[in-house]
């Protein structure tokens, strides 16, 4: 009976135990830390009675602040079998972390800490004490290529422990005028993103500054906390419309890690709105032909020679430079002489972005070809701008080019191959008397009594009548210019795609596509009675229309000859194979002579 009494008082205690052990608030924490540093400290409270949800409490002391406090909990289940009794036990573990900063060097004691029960029950944590050391000072420095903003540190009001603040480094602006919008993230914690979303630059050109897969953060000291302080974005902005411009605010999403590195609950924030004033730009003074640059700008033109055979390409090559707007004004006009056609126009950017804006150089290459001789004159060329700092408007223009036009060389390809034979002497000696035998006539019969005579001279007499009314046809045929070229077409085109499917398959592809060209202007030129000096594609079009040629037929045979023009002359941006451009040539060639013939 004793033994029985003694048992059960052993296992009350047992179990008496258990039960405080499991209503313990137990502590987690670094033995040492610097000063100044952020740190993290876990408390843990178990509960295996399903006491109810305990509230945490905790409150700053002069050598540690409490910063923030982030609480998590997880379950479990233990079986136990007592005299052949199967017991379940749940258990539940309540966590909190809290983010601290050390303030004082020394050993000191953590902050008290406790929970508080359903049912009242108060348990505090046991005291923990810490050593807070010197601070180090060799805290890494940001690089140049982190981009972080040291000349932009917002007020120590709107940093908190986790935020994000937008900024922008000018208020009100000229429409069209570079603005920096630059985040930066400030946290208190080692975080991860698990989702960002960037705000809305509806009214803005952007351009990004930095590249946001690679991200870089740095520690730095902000009001004595040691941040981890990252640029989640940077932007040159150009406003595109007058009035205010708002920027919505972004969003972030992050996970959060413990002392540990432990998940300790996710967390949402958002950035602040920012907004410009945009004014319109001055009426006063505006040029005519301003298309709405607006920075410093200069302007300069030149040709690839000064001297050009004709139908020889021309390149003019024309660059602005400096630091605006570049993308968002319109390209300058260039007015050639209205024997000059234009081939092909292209551009290119060598621009990347600062402060003031896109910094760099356009350059636009103009390529055209002279169809007739002379000397000409390119006037010229002119471009407006508005300048933001000193608020007016600025014309500049390139210098006057001059250029000259020969007749092109006769082209003596179709001699090269043509030889010539001495004349032979046979023989010096004096011919052989004839020696065969021959019929002689009487005397007395005259040969126009003869009836091979009188057929004789009716056939000499039809026939000279034939030759004259031939030849009176071909004078007048000949005079008839227009039916000449008409009629010679076929053949020179012949010819051309003749030698042109021989260059191709020697690979002589530059050749190639001189023999190419030649063989559908020649043949236009022909057919259509149009002077070389003036054979351009918009005369090409509308003779093609006066001869009642379909217009898709017109159509494709411009954008043929232009594809074909540009490989010759530009053959780096040319993108056509050349076997599909004799093709291409064939058949626009039949389809035209189909219209005709119909």
């Amino acid at each position: 009976m004793h033994f029985l009494r003694n048992t059960s008082l052993i296992l009350l205690f047992l179990i008496i135990g258990k039960i405080t052990t499991a209503q313990k608030l137990s502590v987690n924490a670094p033995s040492y830390v610097e000063k100044n540093s952020v740190f993290s400290v876990r408390y843990v409270f178990k509960d295996t009675k399903n006491l109810g949800k305990p509230s945490f409490s905790i409150q700053s002391n002069s050598y540690f602040e409490v910063l923030n406090t982030m609480s998590s909990y997880s379950s479990s289940y233990s079986i136990s079998i007592i005299n052949g009794k199967i017991n379940k036990v749940q258990e539940q573990d309540y966590i909190w972390t809290v983010y601290m900063q050390a303030n004082k060097e020394g050993t000191y004691e953590l902050p008290e800490a406790s929970v508080k029960l359903p049912n009242g029950t108060i348990i505090q944590a046991d005291p923990y004490s810490i050593t807070v050391g010197k601070p180090n000072n060799q805290l890494p420095k940001p690089q140049n290529n982190q981009n972080i903003a040291n000349n932009n540190v917002p007020k120590s009001s709107q940093i908190s422990e986790l935020s994000m603040l937008l900024s922008l480094n000018k208020k009100s602006v000229y429409i069209g005028e570079p603005i920096i919008a630059q985040l930066i993230l400030y946290s208190l914690y080692e975080i991860d993103i698990i989702d960002y979303k960037p705000g809305n630059y509806n009214g803005f050109w952007t351009q990004d500054m930095i590249n946001q897969k690679n991200i870089q953060a740095v520690r730095k000291i902000i009001n004595g906390k040691n941040y981890l302080v990252a640029t989640m974005d940077k932007k040159l902005i150009f406003p595109q419309k007058t009035g205010e411009l708002k920027i919505t605010p972004y969003k972030l999403e992050v996970q959060l890690y413990d002392f540990w590195g432990f998940p300790s609950g996710t967390k949402t924030i958002y950035s602040n709105q920012a907004s410009v004033i945009v004014k319109p730009l001055p009426e006063k003074n505006k040029p005519s032909d301003f298309s709405g640059a607006v920075g410093t700008f200069s302007i300069s033109a030149k040709l690839d020679k000064d001297t050009a055979n004709l139908d020889q390409p021309v390149k003019l090559v024309l660059k602005i430079s400096g630091t605006g707007n570049f993308g968002l004004f319109d390209d300058p006009d260039v007015n050639l002489p209205t024997t000059f056609e234009a081939i092909q126009n292209t551009s290119k950017d060598n621009l990347s972005p600062s402060i003031d804006g896109l910094t760099g150089s356009k350059t636009y290459t103009f390529l055209f070809v002279p169809r007739a001789p002379g000397n000409y004159t390119i006037q010229p060329i002119t471009f407006s701008y508005f300048n933001p700092q000193t608020k007016k408007y600025y014309t500049i223009e390139t210098k006057t080019l001059n250029i000259y036009i020969k007749n092109a060389p006769t082209d003596t390809s179709s001699y090269k191959n043509i030889t010539t034979t001495p004349i032979q002497e046979l023989a010096k000696d004096i011919t052989y008397i004839y020696d065969k035998p021959f019929k002689l006539h009487k005397k007395n019969l005259y040969c126009y009594k003869r009836k091979y005579f009188i057929l004789s001279y009716v056939i000499i007499l039809l026939i000279t009548a034939i030759y004259i009314f031939w030849r009176r046809e071909k004078i007048k045929s000949a005079k008839d210019v227009r039916k000449q070229k008409f009629l010679l077409a076929d053949k020179i085109t012949k010819k051309h795609l003749k030698r042109a499917y021989a260059l191709l398959k020697q690979n002589k592809i530059q050749e190639f596509y001189q023999a190419i060209d030649s063989a559908l202007s020649d043949y236009v030129s022909n057919k259509l009675d149009i002077p070389k000096s003036e054979l351009t594609l918009e005369n090409i079009t509308q003779k093609m229309l006066q001869f009642d040629i379909d217009t898709s037929i017109a159509e494709k045979y411009t954008e043929i000859i232009k594809k074909i023009q540009t490989a010759r002359f530009a053959p780096e941006i040319a993108q056509l194979d050349p076997k599909e451009a004799f093709d291409q040539a064939k058949n626009i060639i039949a389809e035209i002579e189909k219209n005709f013939k119909a």
